[in-house]
């Protein structure tokens, strides 16, 4: 069984190192010693901003700089943009999790989030009584959970979460599919024309794929495997790049194995942590000769 107070630094220090810090992490003190995050394949399946230390890219959900008169795609104002995650503000932070609104309800997601986290953190506080889900479709990441009730969503300018259409259903069925077997290499042109069957399969009518921008962080052009770098609600876009090799930070330079995945699925990604800060007794008694003298 690993040191209590060593899995606590660890798991520190990968939320450190996460500006996504506060997604749930499984409590498996037999597990490997770099922690299996608690979070189903596709909800790892995206990239909302940049991440630090993580040297293998995840794909990119944000639609960057679009405005919320893009969002035309959406018949509610109730509807969020962006169908993948939702955002819960605990304690006036937010934190980007899953699962997404298709498979649970965003308020459950938040209210478990928020229960799990004051448990585990005294600096949480407890639990509101109350949550309320809205949408906020001028932000990149819409469906925000905040506590309260009834007039929540109006006291803060926004609208009330109404659900999600019937295409953000359909397509979170097509993402379940084309996110099957994450380990197989596949050619651009197999994943294109797998994608485009399930267009055709989901009635996902106007949706295409394109490959990555050569510009863009996010672009590897010269592997043969093939993965999602983007689903572009509003433009009905599958982008998609090269999938990236792990070239540095092995377990012997400091790096962990972290299952992205989940239990039984096997892929991974290398996380370098970071350098956590001494202890606060640990400063004092490094200080104190010096103070002394």
């Amino acid at each position: 069984m690993h040191d209590a107070d060593e899995t606590e630094r660890l798991e520190t220090a990968l939320r450190a190192a996460d500006p996504l810090r506060d997604r749930a992490l499984a409590d498996d003190p037999e597990g490997p010693l770099g922690l299996r995050v608690l979070t189903r394949a596709r909800g790892r399946a995206r990239h909302h901003r940049p991440r630090r230390a993580v040297l293998v890219p995840v794909a990119a959900l944000a639609v960057a700089g679009a405005t919320a008169g893009a969002y035309a795609w959406t018949t509610d104002p109730g509807q969020p943009h962006s169908s993948w995650n939702v955002t819960c503000v605990v304690d006036g932070i937010e934190i980007e999790i899953g699962p997404s609104p298709a498979e649970q309800d965003p308020v459950l997601t938040c209210g478990d989030y928020w229960a799990d986290s004051w448990a585990s953190r005294p600096d949480v506080s407890p639990p509101p009584a109350e949550l309320t889900a809205c949408v906020d479709n001028a932000k990149g990441d819409p469906l925000r959970v905040y506590p309260g009730g009834a007039g929540t969503c109006e006291e803060l300018g926004i609208e009330p979460y109404t659900g999600l259409s019937e295409e953000q259903l359909r397509l979170a069925e097509l993402r379940e599919e084309l996110h099957q077997n994450p380990d197989d290499c596949r050619s651009r042109e197999e994943v294109a024309a797998l994608a485009d069957r399930l267009f055709d399969e989901h009635h996902l009518d106007g949706w295409t794929t394109r490959a990555v921008d050569a510009d863009d962080e996010h672009a590897v052009s010269d592997s043969p495997c093939t993965m999602i770098s983007t689903y572009d609600e509003v433009n009905r876009t599958v982008v998609l790049t090269g999938m990236p090799e792990v070239t540095e930070c092995l377990p012997e330079d400091g790096c962990h194995r972290i299952d992205v995945l989940g239990e039984g699925h096997g892929a991974e990604e290398l996380v370098e942590l970071p350098e956590l800060p001494e202890p606060a007794d640990e400063r004092s008694e490094r200080a104190e000769p010096a103070e002394q003298g």
